[in-house]
């Protein structure tokens, strides 16, 4: 075939694959699943809303936070009906609030463990009256189709277990309503996350079915905390077999059981393997968890969002997708903020940034200094230019005001308030290490910020904070309050596995930083030649993958202020395999460069 005739047919090829593609920007709140765990005090409320707006709730704390929290959350959702209602045990802090979610919005089906043993308890018939006819037993494997790919497996109810032939000896044992709880795996992609109402694991003298249920489960990115984090439920076989990445506890403020409890928490946040632990209140106010109000989740099916009640977040990888994730080389994550000496006892922090033009999966980052050190074990996707606060305590009323990071482990790490040295590693790999002494910028309530993100880990690339967060200054996860960083065109891919379709995905990632409205050009191409555009050359080549790219919705655009852009695009199958680059330029009108600023090229193969 004549080379021009191939070239025309190979870009009407990539034109039909691309043309339709619905841009996506990476930066954004993955679109898919949704998770919401409503604050309602000491109880529990959990939202889960499918792809395809199917909405299933699993509990309704205690009476008058159905109509308080849990319908207002509906609300602001878009919810106006649910599908599914289960109720996990009936305990008044999970069904008190199951009426008046009733009365409020239509439901479909509603589901519990049955009657036997049922309880005489007002609460108890109020539910059972305004379940009514709706209300049915669920059973071992049943599925609850939430649309779009996503589904909620029920793994146990009453001591029965998904594959185990008999019921577990539950009966008049110690809690046997907590034992007897509704168990659930939801999933969408490779997102997985357990709800197990308060199930029991052993402690305090209660039956072990965590144990038996997790064995059937296996691995999880979220772990609802069984019993609110009480020192029953979270053992060490379900923390091994789940082997979650995020924990969040739900329990009320200076709760008289003590949730969640030492025991969980330090089971779940050890120095070794350091999880994201939160909790919808201070609850009694240990450490080693951050306090975020209600808190949600959107995923997409490889990554998830947490967000904050405040709206404060970050994204993590699932399980399946750390292995295609980047690892941070030596120089690519460098610490960007320090608080040695807060107002409050326990307000220290320590923030780092990622300064590559990648995104950078934290899993696995060592934090160390002379007082103690800690390992990331949740897979943090922090993507370039973002900054990342690991807290000494993640409760905002102890730690002078921080609202949101990762709290590190009890007592496992803290900065020296006059001299230390801070190292960030990955495995012998060291990242940034920083040393001071007296001298160093910042004092007592001023954090020492860095200026130019890209400069040297040094005493003069650090200034005191000018910006207060609240009686101190200091800017935790936000762009320092000195920065003066100039961060060029950066350009990066992702490869995505896309296990929702028979397909797979590819993610091109866009850092620039520039004026607004400038017109920024992306592009894709097979090679990394070079074409010239006015006084500037373009690290791609001029060839049938260049040309169809620019059909690609959201390929030519105004760049953001913040510079942050980007595309998912669906890989036709004609190019798994081969190798292409990814890179994008500004063009300018305004007389000077037509190409004032262009990316490196970013290799990769398509999957």
């Amino acid at each position: 075939m004549h080379l021009r005739r191939h070239f025309v047919l190979l870009t009407a090829c990539l034109l039909c694959a691309f043309g339709a593609v619905r841009a996506q920007n990476p930066w954004t709140p993955p679109v898919g699943l949704r998770v919401v765990f409503v604050d309602v005090g000491q109880g529990d409320a959990t939202i889960v809303v499918g792809p395809t707006g199917i909405a299933l709730l699993v509990d309704a704390g205690p009476t008058g936070q159905g109509a308080a929290r849990v319908v207002p959350e509906l609300g602001r959702l878009g919810i106006t009906r649910l599908t599914h209602v289960v109720l996990s045990h009936y305990h008044i802090d999970h069904m008190g609030g199951m009426p008046e979610v009733f009365a409020a919005l239509p439901v479909d089906h509603v589901w519990d463990r049955g009657t036997r043993d049922e309880p005489s308890i007002a609460e108890y018939r109020a539910y059972v009256n305004a379940a009514g006819t709706r209300r049915r037993v669920v059973s071992t494997g049943q599925v609850l189709d939430l649309g779009g790919g996503a589904i909620a497996r029920v793994l146990a109810f009453d001591g029965n277990v998904l594959g185990l032939s008999s019921q577990l000896p539950i009966r008049n044992t110690y809690q046997q309503e907590n034992a007897a709880s509704v168990v659930l795996r939801v999933e969408y992609g490779d997102f997985s996350m357990w709800l197990g109402g308060d199930l029991t694991g052993g402690g305090n003298n209660t039956y072990d079915c965590e144990s038996k249920v997790a064995a059937v489960c296996g691995d999880v990115d979220v772990y609802k905390a069984d019993h609110h984090g009480s020192s029953t439920s979270s053992n060490a076989s379900i923390v091994t077999l789940l082997d979650p990445e995020v924990a969040v506890g739900s329990n009320g403020t200076q709760n008289p059981f003590y949730h969640p409890s030492t025991t969980t928490i330090n089971r779940l946040n050890t120095q070794y393997e350091s999880r994201l632990f939160l909790d919808t209140t201070e609850g009694y106010g240990y450490e080693g968890y951050t306090q975020s109000g209600t808190t949600t989740i959107t995923t997409d099916g490889f990554r998830y969002r947490v967000i904050s009640q405040r709206g404060e977040g970050h994204d993590i990888y699932t399980d399946e997708f750390v292995q295609f994730a980047a690892k941070p080389s030596a120089g690519e994550l460098v610490i960007s903020e320090l608080m040695r000496a807060p107002s409050a006892s326990r307000g220290q922090y320590l923030e780092f940034s990622n300064r590559s033009p990648r995104a950078l999966c934290l899993d696995g980052v060592k934090i160390e200094g002379n007082l103690g050190f800690a390992t990331l074990a949740t897979p943090y996707r922090l993507m370039p230019g973002e900054a990342f606060t690991v807290l000494v305590n993640g409760i905002t009323s102890k730690n002078g005001g921080v609202t949101w990071g990762h709290a590190l482990p009890y007592k496992s790490f803290s900065l020296g308030s006059a001299y230390d040295t801070i190292r960030l590693s990955v495995g012998a790999t060291t990242l940034d290490t920083l040393s001071y002494s007296s001298g160093f910028p910042g004092s007592n309530g001023i954090a020492a910020e860095r200026i130019d993100a890209l400069g040297p880990t040094v005493a003069n690339n650090f200034a005191a904070a000018t910006r207060r967060y609240a009686a101190d200054f200091g800017s935790p996860g936000a762009i320092n309050s000195v920065d003066s960083t100039k961060w060029p065109l950066g350009a990066h891919v992702e490869v995505v596995p896309d296990h929702l379709s028979s397909g797979r995905a590819l993610v091109t990632l866009a850092s620039g930083f520039s004026s607004a409205g400038a017109i920024d050009v992306a592009a894709l191409s097979f090679g990394n030649q070079g074409i010239r555009i006015g006084s500037t050359t373009v690290p791609l080549s001029p060839d049938a993958l260049f040309t169809a790219s620019f059909e690609i919705p959201g390929f030519v655009s105004i760049l953001p202020v913040s510079g942050e852009k980007g595309v998912r695009i669906p890989v036709p199958p004609g190019l798994t395999g081969k190798t292409g680059y990814f890179a994008h330029f500004l063009l300018s009108f305004a007389g000077g460069s037509l190409v004032p600023a262009t990316s490196g090229a970013a290799r990769f193969a398509f999957p």
